[in-house]
């Protein structure tokens, strides 16, 4: 859990609530990790050209290095010192948000030319 090191915030809330629902049975035993973020914005963002966000937050844009730190080294640490599974719950499906986002519009014209070209060649579209 990025911000893991915010220890009267989000952290006991989510770890007490994981709690609960294991004890309940509603969810299966899992380890929180907690990670105290140097740089939150650096380490949770993406690239960016928008001055704006830049004056907020001068170092963006590295959020692939900290996947890939979460990946190579602490992943395999986890792994090493308790019983895991294979599941791992982790940044890439916030990743993968992000990237639908700064490319939408990118994705929007590829859908509307595949649209055009199958009804300009005489094709059908069921939704």
């Amino acid at each position: 859990m990025a911000d893991g090191g915010i220890v009267d915030e989000d952290f006991p809330h989510i770890a007490n609530t994981l709690s609960a629902l294991i004890i309940a049975k509603k969810i299966p035993p899992m380890i929180l990790v907690g990670i105290a973020n140097t740089q939150r914005r650096r380490d949770l963002t993406g690239p960016t050209e928008i001055e704006k966000d830049k004056e907020v937050a001068p170092i963006v844009g590295g959020s692939e290095k900290f996947r890939a730190l979460l990946k190579r080294k602490l992943f395999p640490e986890i792994n090493k010192r308790y019983r895991t599974t294979k599941e791992k719950v982790s940044l890439e499906n916030l990743r993968q948000v992000y990237l639908l986002l700064r490319h939408f519009f990118l994705l929007l014209k590829c859908l509307t030319i595949i649209l055009l070209l199958t009804l300009h060649f005489g094709g059908t579209i069921t939704i």
